[in-house]
């Protein structure tokens, strides 16, 4: 059973009619709706970011702290903060029964701009007494940045027992053009 033209172009212009309300279709509402679906997918994984934003916050701050500590701007500072240092650790290891076995002269090296000086500082004591001042120089901003740390034993001969000590970097970075 054949078509009859009539037929035919009714239903060619059927099909044709019904692409065209799909493709307006899509067009005008079916588009809006598949970029807002993309915008709310965004926008909720900036949501999701932005939650641990004011924790991000706290520790770029800390370490912009920590930066503005080892950078001095005064050249009278280098003297200061080898006397603080030596001081703060005096002072702790006075009363946590640490014995400071070695203050080495400051190594102070140029570069371009900046004056890079390293304190190094040996102590002797007990595993915990040790990392406490350890921890107390790293949270104490204004002296210097804690770059090394090398923890050692040795043996003392008079007393025959194992002694432990560390010897610890700390870096003062100074700009000299300030």
């Amino acid at each position: 059973m054949m078509f009859s033209n009539k037929i035919k172009k009714k239903l060619l212009y059927t099909a044709l009619i019904t692409v065209l309300v799909l493709i307006l279709s899509y067009q005008f509402s079916f588009k809006k709706t598949f970029v807002l679906y993309d915008e709310y997918k965004l926008m909720l994984s900036e949501k999701s970011r932005s939650r641990n934003l004011p924790q991000k916050i706290l520790k770029l701050q800390n370490e912009l702290d920590n930066i503005a500590g080892t950078i001095e701007s005064s050249g009278d500072a280098e003297l200061n903060k080898r006397n603080r240092i030596i001081s703060r650790v005096s002072n702790y290891c006075d009363s946590h029964s640490l014995i400071i076995s070695e203050l080495t002269p400051s190594i102070v090296r140029e570069e371009n701009t900046f004056t890079i000086e390293t304190n190094i500082v040996k102590t002797e004591g007990s595993f915990v007494n040790l990392l406490k001042l350890l921890n107390n120089i790293e949270q104490e901003k204004s002296l210097g940045k804690v770059i090394s740390v090398r923890f050692a034993t040795y043996l003392n001969r008079k007393t025959r027992k194992k002694n432990l000590f560390s010897e610890m970097y700390i870096q003062n970075i100074t700009n000299k053009n300030r």
